[in-house]
């Protein structure tokens, strides 16, 4: 396992170094930072503010040099500011806490559920939850992670937020909800007539009206 880790770890670094140079390429050639941009604009400023300008933001450098001393002030710590002057680094740490703690509660959750239906779908192999447990699962792996990242994005985050701060549930989905909680009862009872004629239906009634 240790080995595996620090192969994965070696074959990271040659990638993420060609990534920090694909992305220095992709922004260097956006164009010029807005203050110079803006400058030239101006007919009042003069050849040697514009070229003040230029030495301030490092675009009078070769793209190598650029390149190198814009890698070692990230090593360092120094990743520059925004264009409203504000430090970058916070800004991505603080991103950063966001990502690493609904990452945790994401994987946490993820595995209790997984474990949870696995066991349920073994022990209740061939039946009603099982089928669509094994669908459920298989729709999930067939939908591209990036189209279904934006459909829990859109409804999981954006559209669940105003609904934490004003619940509510409109009528016709109330009823949808309730005639799917019926059909879920119906089909365990049919289930279990099926397979266990022997045993009363006193719970399984139960489990029908809780759904």
């Amino acid at each position: 396992m240790l080995r595996y880790i620090l192969r994965r770890f070696f074959v990271a670094i040659p990638l993420l170094f060609a990534s920090s140079i694909l992305t220095f390429l992709l922004v260097t050639n956006i164009g010029v930072p807005k203050k110079i941009e803006d400058a030239l604009a101006k007919p009042n400023h003069s050849a040697a503010q514009i070229a003040s300008l230029r030495r301030q933001f490092g675009i009078d450098q070769p793209p190598v040099k650029r390149y190198f001393d814009w890698l070692w002030g990230f090593i360092r710590g120094d990743w520059g500011t925004n264009y409203n002057g504000a430090e970058i680094r916070p800004l991505v740490v603080s991103a950063m806490e966001v990502t690493v703690r609904l990452l945790i509660v994401a994987t946490v959750m993820s595995v209790l559920l997984g474990v949870l239906v696995g066991v349920l779908s073994a022990i209740r192999q061939y039946t009603v939850f099982d089928y669509i447990m094994t669908l459920v699962a298989f729709t999930f792996f067939s939908i591209p992670a990036a189209v279904l990242a934006g459909f829990l994005k859109e409804w999981g985050a954006i559209k669940m937020n105003p609904w934490l701060r004003e619940p509510g549930i409109s009528t016709p989905l109330l009823i949808i909800i309730s005639l799917f909680g019926l059909l879920c009862g119906y089909l365990v009872i049919k289930s279990r007539l099926k397979f266990e004629r022997e045993k009363p239906l006193s719970k399984y009634h139960v489990g029908a009206a809780a759904g």
